[in-house]
């Protein structure tokens, strides 16, 4: 889904009553479409106060910073993501996704072995899930 679609639907429907997201980028696609911006990361978490489950698909998240990403999230899934090396590291604000039970990265070239000490940060987190 394109940003400025995103944008439109965020504005128009999207409210309160949304628990979960699932979205797809165009990391593979050659496509120049815009990628996920940190504003329409936040605008997610404003507009949508009880989003708990975000997965997202085949995203360029390389500049979008963790901390943009919606507090009340639960449930966190990354499928052939690019995310920021620093994203997981253990220097981060540990008050950043403080309810977050469950992470899913499952192919993202990024993460290393540095970023598993980085997860002890996530104070509530429950289960981990590592692929590809």
């Amino acid at each position: 889904m394109r940003p400025k679609v995103m944008w439109h639907l965020l504005r128009r429907y999207m409210a309160s009553r949304l628990y979960s997201l699932r979205m797809g980028g165009y990391l593979f696609s050659g496509s120049q479409a815009p990628q996920l911006s940190p504003a329409l990361m936040r605008a997610l978490g404003q507009k949508c106060p009880n989003l708990k489950r975000l997965c997202l698909h085949v995203a360029d998240l390389s500049m979008v910073p963790i901390t943009s990403l919606p507090s009340t999230l639960r449930t966190l899934e990354l499928h052939s993501c690019e995310i920021s090396m620093i994203w997981l590291q253990k220097e981060q604000d540990p008050t950043v996704l403080p309810l977050l039970e469950c992470i899913v990265l499952d192919r993202v070239p990024a993460f290393r072995d540095e970023h598993l000490q980085g997860l002890t940060r996530f104070r509530a987190l429950r289960s981990l899930v590592l692929g590809g």
